[in-house]
Order: structure tokens, then sequence, then C-alpha cells
């Protein structure tokens, strides 16, 4: 990194519904510090740490966050930024040590064996503890290892939510010695929460109320190397400038070249352009394609979609059985007869699309009732986690397509008479199902589990007609029915890029919350 983490929040308030958490707060925190956000129950200390690192995005007013003198965009933050909260969760099928090279591979980091040994050793998570699935593990042992993957992280700026919860004296001994250590490399640390003990670590401590923000100097604690280290010391006040609302712009992490204000108090001080500099963003699919490091978190979160589905094995079975069920029950109701191509073409789709609608209504569905969404969308940038997601789906597809297809045939009494048009409708077809069914999973993951399922269907059927048509005249023609030009070929795959495109394109809107 360049420069040290600064968070600024400029008038910032935020609101859920007709609820206001926090109004109107000024303040600015700079690397190098532990400081300690308090206030009575529901004044909005998880909501302000989510707010400075833009896991929420403000009602009113501006988050930036900078390096340096550099603007850091949403995406460019996910490289600095840890989390530790108790309702931040570990994938439960993998074990710890797997967790750790998961993570750590979203943050372009490969973990030796000797490194994952030495971190676990670091939280005091035995040996035996970290090679258990975590879904085994007991909260204390689940949070050592969440403190384990925030230290592989070398995040720059810490987020720590209750982090004393589940652990007992001596794991609160761990995070309190780690926070300061990072502290004193320069990294901004910030710890919400409730408990004298903890807010006794900080150099600062920000209470919120109800009427103001009032903030104190923890000046038993605070101990300078130097007196130029007291003076360069943030004294957090009321804040009273408020900033108008914000447009999409305020969806990325913002950020000014101006340098930071020489005056001691930091608090209220104004940049003196409202309007940030462009700030580059990662490549998204419309603008060249995977970069490295976007590519290496893919394949990360592709592994850990496999290993996941392998060991709970949850969507591939009810997919099969959904799709050997329906099979067995057309084969009996039929009872010998022979269809036409046409009949037979728009059964095995429509069979494709409703086992594949069921599957699909999972992928993100999943990591919401484990709690995982927080860990991927603190650890991961949107792009890898898209990526990533519509790979597994279009793998779980063409598996499912692999068991349906032949048993379909056979059950059925069906011949091909073009199994190589039959193969290309399939792989395209299935591909727009795979790009439009992540993207719609990611929207409707908020509907929770059982609805997202039944929700998913009707969403998804609309999108990909377009796919849906052609794929069916294309299978006709491959069954010996009447033949179908190449150029539905062409226009399923021009679709299918429509779609990969458009959801490279939404999927930021959808993916972090507001």
């Amino acid at each position: 990194m360049s420069g040290r983490i600064a968070v600024t929040l400029t008038g910032v308030s935020k609101t859920f519904g007709d609820h206001t958490v926090l109004e109107n707060v000024s303040c600015t925190l700079e690397g190098g510090r532990i400081v300690a956000i308090t206030g009575r129950n529901g004044s909005g200390k998880s909501t302000f740490l989510r707010l400075a690192g833009h896991l929420l995005r403000p009602s009113e007013g501006r988050v930036v966050v900078t390096a340096g003198t550099a603007p850091l965009t949403r995406d460019g933050l996910r490289r600095h930024l840890g989390l530790l909260a108790p309702e931040l969760a570990l994938s439960p099928e993998l074990t710890g040590l797997e967790n750790l090279d998961f993570l750590a591979g979203l943050r372009g980091r490969t973990l030796a064996d000797d490194e994952k040994a030495a971190l676990c050793e670091r939280v005091g998570l035995a040996p035996e503890d970290a090679k258990k699935r975590v879904k085994t593990c007991s909260t204390g042992q689940r949070q050592r290892l969440a403190l384990a993957v925030l230290l592989a992280s070398n995040a720059d700026l810490w987020l720590l939510d209750e982090p004393g919860a589940n652990l007992d004296e001596a794991g609160r001994d761990v995070v309190r010695r780690e926070a300061r250590a990072t502290a004193e490399r320069g990294a901004l640390v910030i710890v919400a929460t409730n408990d004298a003990g903890e807010a006794a670590w900080a150099d600062e401590v920000l209470t919120l109320g109800r009427d103001a923000n009032v903030t104190t100097h923890n000046e038993a604690i605070l101990q300078p190397k130097a007196p130029s280290q007291r003076e360069l010391s943030a004294k957090l006040t009321e804040g009273v400038s408020k900033v108008g609302t914000n447009f999409i712009n305020d969806f990325v992490v913002e950020g000014t070249n101006q340098q930071p204000p020489t005056t001691k108090s930091r608090i209220n001080s104004r940049p003196t352009s409202d309007t940030p500099p462009a700030a580059s963003r990662p490549s998204p699919l419309w603008e060249g394609g995977l970069d490295k490091a976007t590519a290496f978190a893919t394949l990360h979160l592709l592994r850990r979609e496999l290993m996941t589905a392998l060991r709970s094995r949850s969507s591939l079975a009810v997919m099969a059985l959904f799709s050997i069920t329906a099979l067995l029950a057309l084969s009996m109701a039929l009872g010998g007869t022979v269809l036409a191509p046409a009949p037979l073409s728009a059964m095995l789709w429509a069979l494709l699309f409703f086992a594949s609608s069921m599957g699909l209504g999972g992928t993100f569905a999943a990591d919401e009732a484990a709690g995982t969404l927080l860990t991927l969308r603190v650890y991961g940038t949107g792009q890898a986690v898209l990526y990533g997601k519509t790979a597994f789906s279009l793998l779980m597809l063409l598996l499912l397509a692999v068991v349906l297809v032949p048993l379909f045939f056979v059950l059925l009494d069906a011949t091909c008479t073009a199994p190589l048009l039959l193969l290309a409708a399939l792989v395209l077809g299935l591909l727009g199902l795979a790009a439009a069914g992540t993207l719609l999973s990611a929207l409707t993951a908020g509907s929770g589990g059982r609805a997202a399922g039944g929700l998913l269907p009707v969403l998804l059927l609309p999108v990909i007609l377009p796919v849906f048509l052609p794929a069916v005249s294309l299978t006709q023609a491959a069954l010996g029915g009447r033949p179908a030009g190449l150029s539905l070929l062409v226009g399923m795959g021009l679709y299918d890029l429509l779609l990969l495109v458009g959801s490279s394109l939404l999927f930021d809107a959808l993916w972090y919350e507001d």
C-alpha cells in the first residue's frame, strides 16, 4: 500500500425504512490507531463499521476511503479490508484450513502449510481443530478461525464488531494483542463494542448517541512515540455538515486527491471540491475481461463451490431426483408410445429448465442460509464472485445434462440424427441458463431460501426465452424433425454474450447492500 488508510465520513446518515440509525456523522479516522465505537444498543455501531468498510451505502453524505492520498474504489478497498464479527460465518462444509486457503485465495494469496500452522498457533487454535469441518467446531473455535482469516488477509482496515463475543479470556487477549500489533504497523483498527475492557484498548473512543456524536480521548492508552504523534491525534466532535443525497457514483468508495488538512482537528474539515476524481475499477467483463487477481479469486471460489456441493450434495441431489422422477412419470404415462421430434424436444428443455431452476435457486440462497454472504462481500470482489458462481452453475448444469439426456433418449425411445447439433444447442442453452440464473439467484437470495426457490423460475423464464425457443427448434432438428438454420446458433451465442455482459454490469447493484 502506498500510504496509510484513512476513512472520512462527511454528513453521513443511514436510514432503514422509516428508522434512522445514524444522522449527520462527520469524522476522519486515520491509520496507526485503534478507535473504539461505543454507544447504547441500537445507536448504530455495527452500521458505522459497515459504512466505513463500504459494506453499506449511506442514505446521505459521503464515505471516502484513501490509501495515502490515493482514493480506493469499493472493490479496491476489498484488498485492504478485514472484518471480525459474530455474524461473519465461514463455509461450514470446509475445514478450518480449507477456509484459510479459500479466503486467502480471494485476496490473491496462496498460503503454505507452515503459514497456516503458524496462523492457527497465533490465534490459539489446536491443529486437530483446524482440520475439522467448520460446522462441527464450537462458536469459540469459529471465532478464532475468523481471526486467523483476518490475519491471513494482511488487511490495513480492521473492522471488529464485538470481537470478544464467544471467546474466553485467553481468546480476548489474543484479539487485543493482534489489534495493537496491527495498529502499530500503520493499519486502522475500528472496534464496535459495549465492553469497557475492549474500549480500553483504544487510542480514541467515539460514542454514538441519540442527539449527538460525543467523543472522548483515551489518554491512558495513547502513548505516542514522539510529540508529533500527539499533534496528529484527531479529536472527534459533533458533526455539523451535511452533504446532499449521493447519486450513483456514491455506489463505489469515493476518494479525493486533496491533501489532508494540517489542523489538529480534522473532524469537520471538508474537501475543497465535492467532485472526486475518476477512480479506476477492476476489469469487469464488458471492459476487457478478467484481470489476473480476479481470475485467481474466481478459481478459488469455483473450487469452494465444488467442494461444498460434493460434501452436502443438496443441489445435485434435488436436480437429479426431480429429473429421474419426472422422466419415469413421463415414460409410464406414454406407455411405450413414440412421440414426434417436436413434443420430445419441448419435453427435454422443459425438464432441463425446471431441474436447473431448482439447482440455481440455491446458488446464493445456500450462502445466505449459512451466513457466508457477508464473508464473500468482505473478502471477495463482486466480479470474482459472479464469475465463480456462474462457472459453477454452468458446470452443474452440464453434469445434469450428462445424466438427464441419455436417460431421456432411453426411457422415451428418442433417436438423435445430428448429435453435434444437439450438443451445440445444449451447451449454448445451458450457458444462457447459468448466466441468467446466477444473476437472478443473487436477486432472489434476499427473499429467503424457500421463497427464492419458487420465485426464480417465474423471473427466469422471460429472460431465458430468447435462448430457450431456439434451443427447442435446434433440438427438434437434431431429433430428425424439420431443419433449423445455423443462424439460430449464432443468435443463441450472441444472446448468451449479452446475458454475460449484462450480468457483469448489473451484479454490483445486487451484490452490495443498501
